[in-house]
């Protein structure tokens, strides 16, 4: 591993690791300073002063560690020391959230990918959540070890791991990531997140195969069941909030613990299990919901889904028969559809949602940006954007274009006609690049459009240089009303074929 001044930073969904500076003494001692986090490291002096901080960074024990950095805030350290030995600490603020799980696995998964050799670990008795986080990475139990733990002033027994890169490697390989979730196989300590779960009647009432009332032991024979074979557990910030499953005969399955109900994980994590289904080469899905559950007809919908027949099923729970609507999904009309997720670099798309309404509102309230769109209206007006915050069923896609979370732009292919809006305080970063390439890759790849056209106001300069770069030329001029300008002015219009796009210099697409 690397001295603690390397410059590397690793970025994950939500922290960046990075190397240890010297004026982050004060915040790791006030981190380890709190008894509740130092009583479960037993090689730390007691009381941790400043002093200490600041020699154990000019140490060469230091070498390997990565500052935790919580939205900038310094939330702890995660270390891989020279003898492979794992270890972290997390200030007491950030506990409960997953973060450790998210920063060690960051950590092991950069140590794997550079050769690096296998991992111990370890935890003292009785620190639960600390064996969760090793258990999650796929550690296994080696030995009980006795040590003194100068924190306590007593000796403690440590319960010793370690973590092979061939086990490590096995592990991955039943693992998918989005932007939010991690999807993985089950586990036996998954049964009482799962009871939990299908156990809450508002999730069960929805579904056809598990009985009622749903306790720990049917969790417990579901995952030991060969038909869990094809399931994956749906993460959330280190919690298990669902399942998602493809089964042998090709049945899309899921469901989704009701806190985390109308936030578009469902869509993510079944998008992500049905994309990796398709790119290896599987066959059509199957798949269905209980007529009135409008939320699962939204899911498949957003995926690409169409409607087959109607069957009638007795479903468990509700004792009673019911209605429910087949759907059917092959590999071409899941790439034709509005993707539920895409990201280049920096940003991330998706399709337009209506709980988008006020910040595409915001962003065409803003005259520097309406003033060059053809269509939307000035003043603005709020039913107008929520009109466009809405997934697009035409021909091509609409997406929201995504920074840090928040919506910064728009993208839309439709009809063969590109168009997009970027908010003023994104331009001169290289950000429309960044979209427009993407967006017009994924055009490209999968419509049947053999060119695509735009149109831009003959004064919106950074705009036409955008085009241009992107491999578009001039293929005429008009004078157009302007919606928003409320006056005739200059338009340019350009063209762009797919021969052309995939002509293009390797250049372009950086």
């Amino acid at each position: 591993m690397e001295h603690s001044e390397m410059s590397a930073v690793l970025a994950t969904a939500r922290l960046r690791l990075r190397a240890l500076r010297p004026d982050d003494a004060a915040a790791i001692a006030a981190g380890i300073g709190d008894c509740e986090v130092a009583r479960w490291l037993p090689q730390l002096p007691w009381p941790y002063a400043l002093k200490d901080a600041e020699d154990f960074m000019r140490d060469p024990v230091s070498i390997g560690a990565w500052l935790i950095e919580i939205s900038g805030e310094v939330a702890g350290v995660v270390h891989i020391g020279l003898t492979g030995e794992l270890g972290y600490w997390l200030a007491r603020a950030f506990h409960g959230c997953g973060y450790m799980t998210e920063a060690a696995e960051a950590l092991v998964a950069r140590h794997f990918a550079n050769g690096g050799g296998d991992l111990i670990s370890g935890y003292l008795l009785g620190n639960g959540p600390s064996c969760n986080v090793l258990t999650k990475l796929g550690f296994a139990n080696t030995h009980l070890e006795r040590r003194h733990a100068r924190p306590l002033n007593a000796e403690v027994e440590i319960q010793r791991m370690a973590l092979s890169a061939e086990d490590w490697a096995a592990r991955q390989a039943g693992v998918i990531r989005t932007a939010r979730l991690v999807l993985r196989p089950l586990r036996p300590s998954d049964a009482r997140a799962i009871a939990e779960g299908i156990g809450d009647w508002e999730v069960i009432r929805w579904l056809i195969l598990p009985p009622w009332p749903y306790v720990l032991a049917d969790a417990e024979w579901f995952i030991g069941d060969p038909v869990s074979d094809g399931a994956r557990v749906i993460e959330i910030a280190g919690q298990a909030a669902g399942i998602v499953s493809i089964s042998a005969d090709n049945d899309l399955g899921y469901w989704l613990a009701r806190p985390f109900h109308g936030l578009g994980y469902m869509t993510e994590a079944a998008g992500a299990l049905v994309a990796q289904h398709f790119a290896q080469g599987g066959g059509p899905l199957t798949s269905g919901y209980l007529l009135g559950n409008g939320p699962s007809c939204n899911v498949l919908t957003k995926l690409g889904f169409s409607n087959t027949f109607v069957e009638r099923s007795h479903a468990r729970p509700l004792t009673a028969e019911v209605d429910v609507q087949r759907m059917g999904l092959s590999a071409e009309d899941f790439r034709r559809a509005p993707p539920w997720e895409a990201r280049s670099a920096r940003l991330t798309f998706r399709s337009m949602q209506p709980r988008d309404t006020d910040a595409l509102h915001a962003l065409h309230s803003d005259w520097a940006v309406v003033r060059q769109l053809g269509t939307w209206p000035w003043p603005p007006e709020r039913d107008f954007a929520a009109t466009r915050a809405q997934p697009f069923g035409g021909d091509g896609f609409v997406w929201g274009v995504f920074l840090d979370g928040g919506l910064v732009g728009t993208f839309g292919l439709t009809d063969g006609i590109v168009g997009y809006s970027l908010a003023q305080a994104q331009w001169g970063k290289g950000l429309g690049t960044e979209l427009a390439m993407l967006a017009l890759d994924h055009g490209f790849k999968n419509f049947q459009c053999d060119q695509v056209t735009a149109s831009v106001w003959d004064d919106n300069a950074a705009s036409l240089a955008l085009l241009h770069r992107a491999g578009f030329r001039e293929v005429g001029r008009s004078v157009e009303m302007s919606k928003a300008r409320r006056v005739a002015a200059g338009l340019v219009h350009l063209g762009l074929s797919r021969a052309e796009w995939l002509a293009r210099p390797k250049a372009g697409n950086s």
